[in-house]
Protein backbone atom coordinates (compact mmCIF):
# COMPACT_ATOMS: atom_id res chain seq x y z
CA UNK A 1 0.00 0.00 0.00
CA UNK A 2 2.91 2.38 0.81
CA UNK A 3 4.61 1.45 -2.48
CA UNK A 4 1.52 2.84 -4.23
CA UNK A 5 1.44 5.84 -2.52
CA UNK A 6 5.19 6.45 -3.48
CA UNK A 7 4.10 5.65 -7.23
CA UNK A 8 1.28 7.90 -7.24
CA UNK A 9 3.32 11.05 -5.27
CA UNK A 10 5.96 10.73 -7.86
CA UNK A 11 3.64 11.23 -11.13
CA UNK A 12 1.62 14.29 -9.17
CA UNK A 13 3.35 17.52 -9.67
CA UNK A 14 1.87 20.86 -8.56
CA UNK A 15 2.42 23.33 -10.94
CA UNK A 16 0.99 27.02 -11.44
CA UNK A 17 -1.84 27.23 -14.54
CA UNK A 18 -2.27 30.68 -15.73
CA UNK A 19 -5.67 31.62 -17.60
CA UNK A 20 -6.47 35.04 -18.79
CA UNK A 21 -3.72 36.55 -16.60
CA UNK A 22 -4.65 34.74 -13.27
CA UNK A 23 -2.72 32.15 -11.76
CA UNK A 24 -4.26 29.03 -10.05
CA UNK A 25 -2.71 26.31 -7.73
CA UNK A 26 -3.32 22.78 -9.70
CA UNK A 27 -2.15 19.05 -9.75
CA UNK A 28 -1.15 17.39 -12.28
CA UNK A 29 -1.16 13.73 -12.80
CA UNK A 30 1.45 12.94 -15.43
CA UNK A 31 0.01 9.34 -16.15
CA UNK A 32 -3.22 11.29 -17.27
CA UNK A 33 -4.16 12.21 -21.09
CA UNK A 34 -2.94 16.05 -21.77
CA UNK A 35 -6.56 15.81 -23.45
CA UNK A 36 -8.42 14.80 -20.27
CA UNK A 37 -5.99 17.50 -18.46
CA UNK A 38 -6.82 20.23 -20.39
CA UNK A 39 -10.60 19.44 -20.60
CA UNK A 40 -10.71 19.03 -17.00
CA UNK A 41 -8.97 22.68 -16.16
CA UNK A 42 -11.42 24.25 -18.72
CA UNK A 43 -14.26 22.86 -16.61
CA UNK A 44 -13.15 23.49 -13.02
CA UNK A 45 -12.38 27.59 -14.44
CA UNK A 46 -15.39 27.58 -16.41
CA UNK A 47 -13.61 28.56 -19.43
CA UNK A 48 -16.62 29.24 -22.65
CA UNK A 49 -15.34 27.40 -25.45
CA UNK A 50 -14.84 24.10 -26.47
CA UNK A 51 -11.60 22.62 -24.38
CA UNK A 52 -10.55 21.47 -27.69
CA UNK A 53 -9.45 25.01 -29.06
CA UNK A 54 -6.89 25.03 -25.94
CA UNK A 55 -3.33 23.53 -25.39
CA UNK A 56 -0.77 24.07 -22.05
CA UNK A 57 2.49 26.10 -22.77
CA UNK A 58 5.41 25.73 -20.29
CA UNK A 59 6.18 29.05 -19.85
CA UNK A 60 9.76 30.72 -19.51
CA UNK A 61 9.66 33.99 -17.14
CA UNK A 62 13.03 35.10 -18.46
CA UNK A 63 12.71 34.89 -22.08
CA UNK A 64 9.02 34.34 -23.76
CA UNK A 65 10.65 33.23 -26.57
CA UNK A 66 11.31 29.92 -24.52
CA UNK A 67 7.81 29.09 -23.94
CA UNK A 68 7.01 26.11 -25.60
CA UNK A 69 3.70 23.98 -26.06
CA UNK A 70 3.25 20.83 -23.78
CA UNK A 71 3.36 17.87 -25.87
CA UNK A 72 3.65 14.09 -25.00
CA UNK A 73 6.89 14.44 -25.59
CA UNK A 74 8.12 17.08 -23.61
CA UNK A 75 5.65 16.50 -20.81
CA UNK A 76 8.72 15.13 -18.60
CA UNK A 77 9.80 18.55 -18.37
CA UNK A 78 7.16 19.99 -15.90
CA UNK A 79 8.73 19.83 -12.39
CA UNK A 80 7.21 21.05 -9.13
CA UNK A 81 6.66 24.96 -9.57
CA UNK A 82 6.42 25.25 -13.15
CA UNK A 83 4.05 27.42 -14.97
CA UNK A 84 1.46 26.86 -17.18
CA UNK A 85 -0.34 28.83 -19.40
CA UNK A 86 -4.04 27.95 -20.66
CA UNK A 87 -3.93 29.04 -24.62
CA UNK A 88 -5.15 28.52 -28.34
CA UNK A 89 -3.94 25.34 -29.75
CA UNK A 90 -1.43 25.64 -32.37
CA UNK A 91 -4.35 24.42 -34.98
CA UNK A 92 -6.62 27.12 -33.88
CA UNK A 93 -3.88 30.02 -33.43
CA UNK A 94 -2.77 29.70 -36.82
CA UNK A 95 -6.43 29.70 -38.09
CA UNK A 96 -7.60 32.63 -36.33
CA UNK A 97 -4.05 34.54 -37.76
CA UNK A 98 -4.71 33.18 -41.42
CA UNK A 99 -8.34 34.82 -40.79
CA UNK A 100 -6.82 38.03 -39.40
CA UNK A 101 -4.18 38.05 -42.48
CA UNK A 102 -6.29 37.24 -45.09
CA UNK A 103 -8.59 39.49 -47.33
CA UNK A 104 -11.85 39.10 -45.60
CA UNK A 105 -10.72 40.78 -42.75
CA UNK A 106 -12.86 43.27 -41.31
CA UNK A 107 -11.64 46.71 -43.12
CA UNK A 108 -12.54 48.49 -39.53
CA UNK A 109 -11.03 46.41 -37.54
CA UNK A 110 -7.88 45.44 -39.84
CA UNK A 111 -5.05 47.41 -39.10
CA UNK A 112 -5.57 46.22 -35.17
CA UNK A 113 -6.13 42.77 -36.09
CA UNK A 114 -3.12 42.70 -38.55
CA UNK A 115 -0.74 43.86 -35.90
CA UNK A 116 -2.12 41.53 -33.26
CA UNK A 117 -1.65 38.92 -35.75
CA UNK A 118 1.80 39.80 -36.99
CA UNK A 119 2.60 39.81 -33.02
CA UNK A 120 1.52 36.61 -32.07
CA UNK A 121 2.76 35.26 -35.42
CA UNK A 122 6.78 36.71 -34.80
CA UNK A 123 6.20 35.45 -31.04
CA UNK A 124 5.26 31.63 -31.32
CA UNK A 125 6.71 30.98 -34.29
CA UNK A 126 9.96 30.42 -31.36
CA UNK A 127 7.89 26.82 -30.77
CA UNK A 128 8.35 24.30 -33.00
CA UNK A 129 5.27 22.97 -32.64
CA UNK A 130 3.82 25.89 -33.90
CA UNK A 131 6.25 26.58 -36.55
CA UNK A 132 5.43 23.29 -37.80
CA UNK A 133 1.53 23.89 -38.06
CA UNK A 134 2.35 27.48 -39.38
CA UNK A 135 4.45 26.22 -42.36
CA UNK A 136 1.90 23.79 -43.58
CA UNK A 137 -0.50 25.84 -43.27
CA UNK A 138 -1.81 28.96 -46.06
CA UNK A 139 -0.62 31.12 -43.50
CA UNK A 140 3.28 30.63 -44.95
CA UNK A 141 2.23 32.09 -48.47
CA UNK A 142 0.64 35.55 -46.41
CA UNK A 143 3.66 35.75 -44.65
CA UNK A 144 6.27 35.66 -47.83
CA UNK A 145 3.81 38.51 -49.70
CA UNK A 146 4.39 40.74 -46.83
CA UNK A 147 8.04 40.40 -46.74
CA UNK A 148 8.38 40.57 -50.63
CA UNK A 149 6.08 43.21 -51.18
CA UNK A 150 4.59 44.89 -47.99
CA UNK A 151 5.79 48.75 -47.78
CA UNK A 152 4.74 48.39 -43.77
CA UNK A 153 8.22 47.72 -42.22
CA UNK A 154 7.01 46.76 -38.80
CA UNK A 155 4.76 43.78 -40.74
CA UNK A 156 8.37 43.06 -42.82
CA UNK A 157 9.75 42.44 -39.49
CA UNK A 158 7.18 40.67 -37.65
CA UNK A 159 7.34 38.36 -40.18
CA UNK A 160 11.26 38.17 -40.83
CA UNK A 161 11.18 37.21 -37.15
CA UNK A 162 9.06 34.47 -38.16
CA UNK A 163 10.96 33.34 -40.80
CA UNK A 164 14.05 33.04 -39.03
CA UNK A 165 12.52 31.19 -36.21
CA UNK A 166 11.47 28.63 -39.38
CA UNK A 167 15.04 28.80 -40.44
CA UNK A 168 16.35 27.30 -36.78
CA UNK A 169 13.49 24.54 -36.98
CA UNK A 170 15.17 23.40 -40.42
CA UNK A 171 11.52 24.05 -41.68
CA UNK A 172 12.92 26.27 -44.53
CA UNK A 173 16.01 27.71 -46.45
CA UNK A 174 16.63 31.11 -47.63
CA UNK A 175 16.97 30.22 -51.30
CA UNK A 176 14.30 32.44 -52.74
CA UNK A 177 16.19 35.12 -55.30
CA UNK A 178 13.08 37.16 -54.41
CA UNK A 179 13.69 37.38 -51.16
CA UNK A 180 17.56 37.70 -51.19
CA UNK A 181 16.99 40.26 -53.83
CA UNK A 182 14.51 41.92 -51.28
CA UNK A 183 16.85 41.79 -48.25
CA UNK A 184 19.80 43.18 -49.74
CA UNK A 185 17.65 46.09 -51.10
CA UNK A 186 16.83 47.19 -47.16
CA UNK A 187 20.62 46.40 -46.35
CA UNK A 188 21.89 48.45 -49.08
CA UNK A 189 19.20 51.51 -48.11
CA UNK A 190 20.18 54.58 -47.47
CA UNK A 191 17.12 55.47 -45.43
CA UNK A 192 16.28 54.76 -41.79
CA UNK A 193 15.34 51.83 -41.37
CA UNK A 194 13.86 49.70 -37.92
CA UNK A 195 16.45 48.28 -35.98
CA UNK A 196 15.39 44.99 -36.38
CA UNK A 197 14.48 44.60 -39.55
CA UNK A 198 17.96 45.53 -40.67
CA UNK A 199 19.19 42.93 -38.48
CA UNK A 200 17.23 40.54 -39.02
CA UNK A 201 18.04 40.84 -42.60
CA UNK A 202 21.68 40.35 -41.74
CA UNK A 203 20.89 37.28 -40.01
CA UNK A 204 18.83 36.01 -43.16
CA UNK A 205 21.96 36.81 -45.57
CA UNK A 206 24.33 35.08 -43.10
CA UNK A 207 22.41 32.11 -43.23
CA UNK A 208 22.12 32.52 -47.33
CA UNK A 209 25.98 32.38 -47.32
CA UNK A 210 26.14 29.49 -45.34
CA UNK A 211 23.70 27.46 -47.69
CA UNK A 212 25.65 28.63 -50.64
CA UNK A 213 23.62 30.90 -52.27
CA UNK A 214 26.57 33.19 -53.40
CA UNK A 215 25.18 33.52 -57.25
CA UNK A 216 22.07 35.24 -55.97
CA UNK A 217 24.49 38.04 -53.88
CA UNK A 218 26.05 39.10 -56.64
CA UNK A 219 24.62 43.04 -55.97
CA UNK A 220 25.99 43.05 -52.41
CA UNK A 221 29.24 43.91 -51.17
CA UNK A 222 32.18 44.82 -48.48
CA UNK A 223 31.60 48.61 -49.08
CA UNK A 224 27.74 48.15 -49.01
CA UNK A 225 28.35 46.67 -45.52
CA UNK A 226 31.09 49.27 -44.01
CA UNK A 227 27.87 51.75 -43.40
CA UNK A 228 26.67 48.90 -40.99
CA UNK A 229 29.78 48.84 -38.93
CA UNK A 230 29.39 52.72 -38.49
CA UNK A 231 26.47 52.32 -36.16
CA UNK A 232 28.24 52.81 -32.76
CA UNK A 233 24.74 53.11 -31.17
CA UNK A 234 23.87 49.60 -32.47
CA UNK A 235 26.39 47.15 -31.27
CA UNK A 236 24.03 44.03 -32.74
CA UNK A 237 24.11 45.51 -36.27
CA UNK A 238 27.40 46.21 -36.05
CA UNK A 239 27.79 42.17 -34.95
CA UNK A 240 25.72 40.67 -37.39
CA UNK A 241 27.29 42.89 -40.57
CA UNK A 242 30.64 41.73 -39.11
CA UNK A 243 29.55 38.24 -39.34
CA UNK A 244 28.15 38.34 -42.57
CA UNK A 245 31.73 39.70 -43.99
CA UNK A 246 33.14 36.80 -42.74
CA UNK A 247 30.85 34.13 -44.03
CA UNK A 248 31.09 36.09 -47.68
CA UNK A 249 35.00 35.74 -47.12
CA UNK A 250 34.84 32.27 -46.66
CA UNK A 251 32.70 31.84 -50.18
CA UNK A 252 34.06 31.52 -53.82
CA UNK A 253 35.04 34.72 -54.02
CA UNK A 254 37.16 34.90 -50.74
CA UNK A 255 40.63 36.50 -52.48
CA UNK A 256 38.35 39.51 -53.98
CA UNK A 257 36.66 39.79 -50.13
CA UNK A 258 39.40 39.33 -48.14
CA UNK A 259 41.56 41.93 -50.05
CA UNK A 260 38.79 44.21 -49.19
CA UNK A 261 38.98 42.77 -45.52
CA UNK A 262 42.89 43.61 -45.25
CA UNK A 263 42.49 46.92 -46.43
CA UNK A 264 43.32 50.15 -44.04
CA UNK A 265 40.28 51.52 -44.72
CA UNK A 266 37.89 48.46 -43.34
CA UNK A 267 40.62 47.86 -40.43
CA UNK A 268 40.42 51.04 -39.26
CA UNK A 269 36.61 51.17 -39.13
CA UNK A 270 36.76 48.33 -37.02
CA UNK A 271 39.58 50.14 -34.59
CA UNK A 272 37.52 53.27 -34.58
CA UNK A 273 33.48 52.19 -34.26
CA UNK A 274 33.91 48.72 -32.62
CA UNK A 275 36.73 48.04 -30.27
CA UNK A 276 36.71 51.42 -28.97
CA UNK A 277 32.80 50.25 -27.43
CA UNK A 278 32.76 46.98 -24.99
CA UNK A 279 33.12 44.54 -26.80
CA UNK A 280 30.82 41.42 -26.16
CA UNK A 281 31.67 37.64 -25.99
CA UNK A 282 29.81 37.33 -29.35
CA UNK A 283 31.22 40.02 -30.65
CA UNK A 284 35.14 39.22 -29.58
CA UNK A 285 33.98 35.79 -31.65
CA UNK A 286 33.64 37.50 -35.00
CA UNK A 287 36.49 39.91 -34.44
CA UNK A 288 38.40 36.64 -33.87
CA UNK A 289 37.10 35.15 -36.71
CA UNK A 290 37.94 38.29 -38.91
CA UNK A 291 41.55 38.18 -37.60
CA UNK A 292 42.58 34.59 -38.70
CA UNK A 293 40.69 35.17 -41.83
CA UNK A 294 43.02 37.89 -42.63
CA UNK A 295 45.78 36.45 -40.85
CA UNK A 296 45.60 33.26 -43.50
CA UNK A 297 46.71 35.55 -46.43
CA UNK A 298 49.95 34.89 -45.20
CA UNK A 299 49.61 31.24 -45.20
CA UNK A 300 51.43 31.25 -48.71
CA UNK A 301 54.16 32.65 -47.22
CA UNK A 302 54.50 30.66 -44.54
CA UNK A 303 54.41 27.22 -46.25
CA UNK A 304 57.35 28.05 -48.57
CA UNK A 305 60.75 27.85 -47.74
CA UNK A 306 63.02 30.67 -49.07
CA UNK A 307 65.37 30.66 -52.28
CA UNK A 308 68.77 32.46 -51.47
CA UNK A 309 69.99 32.40 -54.68
CA UNK A 310 66.71 32.62 -56.70
CA UNK A 311 63.45 34.66 -56.16
CA UNK A 312 64.37 35.89 -52.78
CA UNK A 313 68.01 37.00 -53.56
CA UNK A 314 66.80 40.70 -53.23
CA UNK A 315 65.84 39.83 -49.79
CA UNK A 316 68.96 38.41 -48.44
CA UNK A 317 71.28 40.75 -50.10
CA UNK A 318 69.61 43.39 -48.64
CA UNK A 319 69.74 42.04 -45.28
CA UNK A 320 73.26 41.02 -45.12
CA UNK A 321 74.15 44.36 -46.35
CA UNK A 322 72.70 45.99 -43.49
CA UNK A 323 74.48 43.50 -41.20
CA UNK A 324 77.64 45.01 -42.86
CA UNK A 325 77.34 48.17 -42.17
CA UNK A 326 76.30 47.20 -38.66
CA UNK A 327 80.43 45.73 -38.90
CA UNK A 328 81.10 49.06 -39.09
CA UNK A 329 79.82 50.24 -36.08
CA UNK A 330 80.47 46.96 -33.67
CA UNK A 331 83.21 49.17 -31.60
CA UNK A 332 80.41 51.50 -30.64
CA UNK A 333 77.77 48.67 -29.54
CA UNK A 334 78.55 49.34 -25.78
CA UNK A 335 77.60 53.03 -26.46
CA UNK A 336 74.03 52.48 -27.94
CA UNK A 337 70.85 53.32 -27.10
CA UNK A 338 69.14 50.56 -28.44
CA UNK A 339 67.28 49.14 -25.99
CA UNK A 340 63.86 47.39 -25.49
CA UNK A 341 62.23 49.84 -22.96
CA UNK A 342 58.85 49.60 -20.79
CA UNK A 343 56.63 52.15 -20.25
CA UNK A 344 54.01 51.26 -17.54
CA UNK A 345 52.67 48.09 -19.58
CA UNK A 346 53.58 49.10 -22.47
CA UNK A 347 56.42 47.39 -24.56
CA UNK A 348 58.54 49.64 -26.88
CA UNK A 349 61.53 48.76 -29.50
CA UNK A 350 63.97 51.80 -30.17
CA UNK A 351 66.92 52.24 -31.92
CA UNK A 352 67.93 56.34 -32.01
CA UNK A 353 71.05 55.67 -33.65
CA UNK A 354 69.25 54.86 -37.00
CA UNK A 355 66.86 58.45 -37.78
CA UNK A 356 64.61 57.34 -40.08
CA UNK A 357 63.42 54.06 -39.42
CA UNK A 358 61.36 54.02 -36.83
CA UNK A 359 58.23 52.71 -37.35
CA UNK A 360 54.72 54.63 -36.33
CA UNK A 361 55.17 55.04 -32.47
CA UNK A 362 51.24 54.50 -31.73
CA UNK A 363 51.66 51.12 -33.39
CA UNK A 364 54.62 49.84 -31.60
CA UNK A 365 53.90 51.22 -28.52
CA UNK A 366 50.52 49.58 -28.35
CA UNK A 367 50.01 46.69 -25.53
CA UNK A 368 49.25 43.24 -26.59
CA UNK A 369 46.04 43.05 -24.71
CA UNK A 370 42.31 42.38 -26.06
CA UNK A 371 39.57 42.16 -24.01
CA UNK A 372 39.46 38.66 -24.06
CA UNK A 373 42.17 36.15 -22.68
CA UNK A 374 45.52 37.94 -23.93
CA UNK A 375 48.29 36.36 -26.10
CA UNK A 376 51.21 37.05 -23.71
CA UNK A 377 51.71 38.78 -20.60
CA UNK A 378 53.66 42.55 -19.59
CA UNK A 379 56.57 41.72 -18.53
CA UNK A 380 58.49 43.57 -15.49
CA UNK A 381 60.47 46.70 -16.01
CA UNK A 382 63.70 45.00 -17.32
CA UNK A 383 65.90 47.44 -19.52
CA UNK A 384 67.30 45.35 -22.18
CA UNK A 385 71.24 44.50 -21.46
CA UNK A 386 74.00 42.54 -23.97
CA UNK A 387 74.22 39.18 -22.17
CA UNK A 388 77.27 38.02 -20.25
CA UNK A 389 77.54 35.16 -21.95
CA UNK A 390 78.45 37.66 -25.63
CA UNK A 391 82.48 37.67 -25.50
CA UNK A 392 83.80 41.32 -25.04
CA UNK A 393 84.54 42.93 -28.54
CA UNK A 394 87.63 43.31 -29.83
CA UNK A 395 89.06 46.75 -30.25
CA UNK A 396 91.30 45.61 -33.38
CA UNK A 397 89.44 46.34 -35.98
CA UNK A 398 91.38 43.64 -38.40
CA UNK A 399 90.48 41.00 -35.77
CA UNK A 400 86.79 41.69 -35.00
CA UNK A 401 85.31 40.82 -38.30
CA UNK A 402 86.64 37.32 -38.38
CA UNK A 403 86.15 36.74 -34.95
CA UNK A 404 82.20 38.02 -34.43
CA UNK A 405 80.99 38.59 -37.49
CA UNK A 406 77.29 39.42 -37.69
CA UNK A 407 76.58 38.32 -41.21
CA UNK A 408 73.97 34.73 -41.27
CA UNK A 409 75.23 32.73 -43.51
CA UNK A 410 72.21 31.59 -46.30
CA UNK A 411 73.65 28.75 -47.70
CA UNK A 412 73.67 26.15 -44.87
CA UNK A 413 71.69 23.45 -44.74
CA UNK A 414 69.31 25.39 -42.10
CA UNK A 415 68.65 27.68 -44.31
CA UNK A 416 66.89 25.81 -46.62
CA UNK A 417 64.03 25.28 -44.02
CA UNK A 418 63.47 28.96 -43.71
CA UNK A 419 59.99 30.32 -44.40
CA UNK A 420 59.43 33.50 -46.33
CA UNK A 421 57.41 34.65 -43.57
CA UNK A 422 60.14 34.39 -41.41
CA UNK A 423 62.67 36.45 -43.82
CA UNK A 424 60.27 39.07 -43.74
CA UNK A 425 60.16 39.00 -40.12
CA UNK A 426 64.00 39.18 -39.87
CA UNK A 427 64.33 41.73 -42.46
CA UNK A 428 61.95 43.95 -40.53
CA UNK A 429 63.51 43.54 -37.24
CA UNK A 430 66.71 44.51 -38.97
CA UNK A 431 65.55 47.26 -40.73
CA UNK A 432 63.67 48.68 -37.94
CA UNK A 433 65.64 48.42 -35.17
CA UNK A 434 69.01 47.46 -36.57
CA UNK A 435 71.41 47.90 -33.19
CA UNK A 436 68.78 45.82 -31.17
CA UNK A 437 68.60 43.13 -34.04
CA UNK A 438 72.61 42.77 -34.32
CA UNK A 439 72.52 42.43 -30.13
CA UNK A 440 69.94 39.57 -30.44
CA UNK A 441 72.24 37.78 -33.72
CA UNK A 442 75.37 37.93 -31.62
CA UNK A 443 73.39 36.99 -28.40
CA UNK A 444 72.12 33.93 -30.23
CA UNK A 445 75.56 32.81 -31.57
CA UNK A 446 77.27 32.62 -28.37
CA UNK A 447 74.23 30.63 -27.38
CA UNK A 448 75.48 27.88 -29.56
CA UNK A 449 72.07 27.94 -31.30
CA UNK A 450 71.39 28.70 -35.51
CA UNK A 451 70.21 32.10 -35.53
CA UNK A 452 67.87 31.10 -38.54
CA UNK A 453 67.00 28.13 -36.71
CA UNK A 454 65.53 30.15 -33.63
CA UNK A 455 63.65 32.84 -35.59
CA UNK A 456 61.93 30.12 -37.93
CA UNK A 457 61.03 28.15 -34.30
CA UNK A 458 59.80 31.55 -32.98
CA UNK A 459 57.58 32.57 -36.28
CA UNK A 460 56.40 29.08 -36.34
CA UNK A 461 55.59 29.30 -32.63
CA UNK A 462 53.71 32.62 -33.26
CA UNK A 463 51.32 31.39 -35.97
CA UNK A 464 50.51 28.70 -34.11
CA UNK A 465 49.19 30.98 -31.57
CA UNK A 466 47.16 32.86 -34.01
CA UNK A 467 46.08 29.76 -36.45
CA UNK A 468 47.58 31.26 -39.26
CA UNK A 469 46.07 29.14 -42.04
CA UNK A 470 43.76 27.56 -40.15
CA UNK A 471 40.32 27.10 -40.20
CA UNK A 472 38.71 29.68 -37.49
CA UNK A 473 37.55 27.88 -34.45
CA UNK A 474 33.33 27.72 -33.63
CA UNK A 475 34.30 28.58 -29.96
CA UNK A 476 37.46 31.54 -30.54
CA UNK A 477 37.19 34.90 -28.79
CA UNK A 478 40.83 35.64 -28.50
CA UNK A 479 42.11 38.48 -30.93
CA UNK A 480 45.03 41.40 -31.35
CA UNK A 481 43.84 44.65 -31.76
CA UNK A 482 47.57 44.96 -33.03
CA UNK A 483 45.41 43.37 -36.25
CA UNK A 484 43.27 46.00 -36.92
CA UNK A 485 45.95 48.68 -36.24
CA UNK A 486 48.96 47.74 -38.18
CA UNK A 487 49.43 48.77 -41.88
CA UNK A 488 49.16 44.90 -42.98
CA UNK A 489 49.12 41.47 -41.47
CA UNK A 490 52.83 40.94 -42.50
CA UNK A 491 53.72 43.76 -40.11
CA UNK A 492 51.58 42.77 -37.40
CA UNK A 493 53.04 39.45 -37.15
CA UNK A 494 56.86 41.18 -37.76
CA UNK A 495 56.42 43.15 -34.58
CA UNK A 496 55.61 40.23 -32.61
CA UNK A 497 58.51 38.49 -33.54
CA UNK A 498 60.72 41.12 -32.46
CA UNK A 499 58.64 41.55 -29.22
CA UNK A 500 58.74 37.93 -28.72
CA UNK A 501 62.75 37.54 -29.94
CA UNK A 502 63.35 39.91 -26.98
CA UNK A 503 61.59 38.03 -24.49
CA UNK A 504 63.54 34.55 -25.61
CA UNK A 505 66.62 36.92 -24.82
CA UNK A 506 64.98 37.90 -21.25
CA UNK A 507 63.75 34.46 -20.50
CA UNK A 508 67.61 33.28 -21.50
CA UNK A 509 69.27 35.83 -19.06
CA UNK A 510 66.85 34.97 -16.10
CA UNK A 511 67.11 31.65 -16.45
CA UNK A 512 71.13 32.16 -16.76
CA UNK A 513 71.60 29.67 -19.43
CA UNK A 514 75.02 28.77 -20.36
CA UNK A 515 75.47 25.47 -21.42
CA UNK A 516 74.02 23.97 -24.85
CA UNK A 517 71.62 21.96 -22.50
CA UNK A 518 70.21 24.52 -20.75
CA UNK A 519 69.96 26.30 -24.36
CA UNK A 520 67.53 23.49 -24.55
CA UNK A 521 65.61 24.22 -21.44
CA UNK A 522 64.98 27.89 -22.21
CA UNK A 523 63.51 26.56 -25.72
CA UNK A 524 61.31 24.51 -23.85
CA UNK A 525 60.07 26.22 -21.25
CA UNK A 526 59.67 29.35 -23.56
CA UNK A 527 57.15 27.01 -25.59
CA UNK A 528 55.64 25.83 -23.03
CA UNK A 529 54.78 29.67 -21.89
CA UNK A 530 53.27 30.70 -25.49
CA UNK A 531 51.46 26.99 -25.92
CA UNK A 532 52.41 23.64 -27.60
CA UNK A 533 54.52 24.41 -30.49
CA UNK A 534 54.18 21.32 -33.23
Amino acid sequence: MQSEFNFSNRDIVSVAVEIAGEKHLQKLNQNEPLSDIIHSVCTKFSVSKSSGMYALQLTDEGDASGNKYVTEENRHEIKNGSILRLVLSPSELVGQIIARLGPEASAADRVEEKGWALQKLSTFSADPVFAKAFHASEGYNMMMEIILSSSELNDVTCCLKSFIWLMRHHLERPTSSELIRRLMDFVNSQQQLPVELVECCLMILKEAVKQKEYAKMTVIGIPDLIQHLWNRENTTIQEKALALINALAQGPHSLKILGSMVSKQIRDTIQKNILCNNVTPSMAHELYVYQTLILGLLEDRLAHTIDASGADSKYVTELNQILASANDEMQNMKDSTASLTEDGNSVALVDKDVPGVMVNKAFVNEDFVCSTPQLMKAGRNVPYTRSKSIPVLSSDPEVFPKRHSVMIDFSSESSFRIRRLTLDCILHFATCYRRTFVRVLLEEKASSRPFLWTCECLVQLICEQLGVGKHPKHDGKVYQPMVFTAEDACLFIAELFCHVALLLGRTRRQMRARTPSDQEKVILCFIICFGTYQ
